[in-house]
C-alpha cells in the first residue's frame, strides 16, 4: 500500500503517481495489488472524516459524476488480520480474514460517506474498489474502544491495480508442457531485472519453453523477441509454445531457432530477425537441458 503526504487532510498528488504505480505494479509478479492509503484511525468516524477531507473519492461523488455523466460502479470489503481473542469467530484472522457480520456493521458506520457515491454497487467488476483493512499494523490494538471492547486499527484503502497475473502462465496451464518449466514469478523477475520495456528487442539464448519470452510479452506486448533452443522439436514443440502465446493474446516470437547459442551463426541468425541490430536486452535461464536429459 502507499500513503500520500497529506496537507490539511488534502493528498498532495504530486508527490507520488498513482499511474506510475499502477504501471509498476503491473509488471511485478511479488505484488498482489497496490493500494491508496486514504484514511487510518482506531474509530470508523475517524475513517469518514478523514476520507471526505482528502478528497479521494470525489470522482464518485454527485458533482463529479454529473459533470461526467457517468456514475462509476463501486464495492467494499473488510478484511481482519488480526490474532487478538474472538468468542464469537475464533478463527478469524487465521483461517480467514473475511466476516460478513462485522462487514455489515462496518458498512452501517461507514454511511456518511458511503452515501456520496451515486454509483452503483458492483460486487464482480466494479470500477472502484474499496478495503477496510483492521489489525495489519504492529500495536494496532488497543482497549480503548466503547464499553472496553478491544479495538483494532483502521486502514481505509482504495485499490490502484493488481500485481502480474503469473498465474495465467503457471506449468499447469501451459500447452507446451516441459519437465523443468522456469516457475513465472522467477520468469517476471528475470525480466524486471533486465528492464524491459515497450518495443525493446529481447532474447533468450537458452529459450527452452520460452517462460522468459511470455513474462517479457505480458510486461510489454510491443517488445519483440526472440529464442534459441538446442532441443529439436523432437523434444520440445516449437508449435505448442506459439500456442502459449496465442491463446493468451500475445505477440508471436519473432523467431524460436534451433541451435546452440554459443555458435556465433545461430547468433547472428537471431540478429537478422530483428533487421540486424543489437537486442535490447538478453535474459535467461541457463543452461536449459541438462536437467531434462537432452542429448
Amino acid at each position: 500500500a502507499i500513503s500520500q503526504k497529506k496537507s490539511h487532510g488534502v493528498l498532495d498528488e504530486a508527490l507520488i503517481s498513482q499511474d506510475l504505480v499502477a504501471k509498476a505494479s503491473a509488471r511485478c509478479s511479488l505484488i498482489h495489488s497496490s493500494y491508496l492509503v486514504v484514511a487510518e484511525g482506531m474509530e470508523y468516524s475517524d475513517l469518514v472524516d478523514q476520507a471526505l477531507r482528502s478528497k479521494a473519492f470525489d470522482d464518485m461523488s454527485e458533482s463529479e459524476t454529473v459533470a461526467h455523466q457517468n456514475s462509476k460502479t463501486w464495492r467494499i470489503r473488510r478484511h481482519e488480520y488480526s490474532f487478538v481473542n474472538d468468542e464469537n469467530n475464533p478463527r478469524f484472522g487465521k483461517g480467514t480474514t473475511r466476516s460478513v457480520k462485522k462487514e455489515k456493521s462496518a458498512l452501517q458506520q461507514l454511511e456518511p460517506l458511503l452515501i456520496s457515491f451515486k454509483g452503483k454497487v458492483d460486487l464482480k467488476n466494479p470500477d472502484c474498489n474499496i478495503y477496510l483493512l483492521e489489525g495489519i499494523c504492529d500495536n494496532c490494538v488497543t482497549d480503548s474502544g466503547p464499553k472496553g471492547i478491544t479495538e483494532l486499527l483502521k486502514i481505509l484503502a482504495r485499490k490502484i491495480s493488481s500485481g502480474a497475473k503469473v498465474s495465467v502462465m503457471a506449468p499447469k496451464t501451459r500447452i507446451c508442457i516441459t519437465n523443468t518449466p522456469l516457475e513465472p514469478i522467477a520468469a517476471f523477475i528475470l525480466c524486471n531485472l533486465a528492464s524491459i520495456r515497450e518495443n525493446d528487442k529481447v532474447l533468450d539464448p537458452f529459450a527452452g519453453s520460452a517462460s522468459v519470452l511470455l513474462a517479457a510479452s505480458m510486461i510489454s506486448n510491443s517488445v519483440r523477441t526472440v529464442g534459441i533452443e538446442i532441443a529439436s522439436d523432437k523434444f520440445l514443440s516449437r508449435e505448442k509454445v506459439r500456442q502459449d502465446f496465442s491463446t493468451r493474446g500475445l505477440s508471436q516470437p519473432l523467431g524460436l531457432l534451433i541451435g546452440n547459442s554459443m555458435d556465433s551463426k545461430i547468433r547472428e541468425e537471431a540478429r537478422k530477425l530483428i533487421g540486424g541490430s543489437e537486442f535490447d536486452a538478453i535474459v535467461c535461464d541457463p543452461p536449459y537441458g541438462i536437467r531434462e536429459a537432452m542429448s
